[in-house]
């Protein structure tokens, strides 16, 4: 991508990725092989500045607007190290993704 082009990953593109994580965000358990697959499509897919940051402002946004206990967001801020996954920013509702 060339420098001020826009972000290639889709919030859309992020939450299928993840789809699969849901029921172990909400009920806790194991985590599918299909969840931290996803997590390795969003590292592989964060490969510029603006991708990483559409991925993170789409997880954000999505933390933000959804009530989640703190259970449930302690499992999912997890995700990444449970699956050996360095992403390059945090599942955190509080992280400044523009940076």
């Amino acid at each position: 991508m060339s420098r001020g082009a826009t972000a290639a990953v889709s919030c859309g593109q992020v939450i299928n990725a993840l789809y699969p994580c849901l029921t172990y965000v909400q009920y806790g358990g194991n985590i599918p092989g299909s969840c931290c697959n996803g997590i390795v499509a969003l590292r592989n897919a964060a490969t510029t500045t603006p991708d990483r940051q559409a991925i993170c402002s789409c997880l954000v946004s999505n933390l933000r607007g959804i009530n989640i206990s703190p259970y449930s967001l302690r499992l999912a801020t997890s995700l990444p190290a449970s699956c050996g996954v360095n992403l390059p920013f945090k599942i955190d509702p509080s992280i400044d993704c523009s940076r």
